[in-house]
């Protein structure tokens, strides 16, 4: 049967040493790497941040941003966990994790976000430049041409419209002759009779 290999930094704070004192290497390693876990995490949520600094993001979006955030982190608290310390949870981790997010959002945080700031600034600034340089003069060429297409439009639109005047019914037609109203034409035939 194979052993199962153990951690040799979990089993630190459970060994004595040769003189027969606790060694505390173990756990004061494991709680500076759980500090740069909570810093690496904090880089993590600062991604999220500079992409809703560069976008506009709805509140639904928020969400599942955060969503997403909170599930990474806590798959990687607990890979940690079990990877460097046997899967047993000691509190000095959890709050290793958050004294390195806390440290991280307060020191190393501030500059990068006014950097991404001014990174995003500039580009679209620059993509701007390059829209109203290059782009600007066919979209408003199209524009025009689309502007001119509509008046033809609209005059080839009045044209039909009036055509449509022109032609009658059949049922109304006699002869070139409009019959608006029966009575008015059996008047006009009497007096026509009476009067040649």
């Amino acid at each position: 049967m194979r052993r199962r290999q153990r951690n040799p930094r979990a089993e630190c704070s459970q060994r004595c040493s040769d003189n027969g004192s606790v060694t505390v290497a173990g756990p004061v390693i494991l709680f500076g790497e759980s500090i740069l876990l909570g810093a690496a995490l904090g880089l993590l949520y600062d991604v999220f941040r500079i992409l809703r600094i560069s976008f506009k993001n709805g509140k639904v979006l928020i969400f599942l941003e955060d969503v997403l955030f909170f599930t990474v982190a806590t798959i990687v608290s607990f890979l940690f966990i079990v990877l460097q310390n046997d899967g047993v949870l000691r509190a000095f981790l959890i709050l290793g994790e958050l004294l390195g997010a806390v440290l991280y959002f307060f020191t190393v945080s501030l500059v990068i976000l006014k950097a991404a700031t001014g990174i995003v600034h500039g580009i679209r600034t620059l993509l701007f430049w390059i829209y109203r340089i290059f782009f600007s003069p066919f979209v408003r060429l199209f524009c025009w041409i689309f502007k001119k297409c509509g008046k033809i439009g609209t005059f080839f639109k009045k044209l039909f419209q009036t055509q449509k005047k022109h032609l009658k019914a059949c049922r109304q037609v006699v002869y070139n002759v409009i019959i608006k109203n029966r009575g008015s034409e059996r008047k006009w035939r009497k007096k026509r009779a009476r009067n040649p």
